[in-house]
């Protein structure tokens, strides 16, 4: 996120001031704050992983959602949507299997985080 020219174009330079947080909590002194997500397995035996946490730019503030699948045969989580959302701008897709921009497949590392 923070590399790619898009999302730096969206939310402002430089990209060394681009945070990500998660879900405000009701303790105004609390500096953890918990990533909301989800896992769950539907009927097929495949594993769905959704998760959306907050990013905030010198000029914007945003949410990026992710949804990653692993099917019974596969060893990783695959990105199926890892998307940009600012308010006022069109969705941004840096990842989606579905439709307009290509998926690099296998788990990367997002804000220094490696997802497994």
């Amino acid at each position: 996120m923070k590399s790619d020219p898009r999302c730096i174009e969206l939310l402002g330079r430089p990209a060394s001031k681009i945070k990500a947080y998660g879900e405000p909590t009701s303790n105004k002194w609390a500096r953890a704050r918990p990533i909301a997500h989800t896992v769950e397995v539907d009927k097929f035996g495949t594993m769905h992983f959704r998760m959306h946490f907050h990013v905030e730019g010198t000029e914007a503030k945003g949410i990026v959602y992710v949804h990653m699948t692993k099917t019974k045969d596969d060893k990783e989580l695959v990105y199926d949507v890892l998307s940009l959302n600012v308010p006022g701008e069109p969705i941004l897709y840096l990842e989606n299997r579905a439709g307009e921009a290509g998926v690099k497949g296998k788990v990367g590392k997002m804000f220094g985080v490696q997802w497994r």
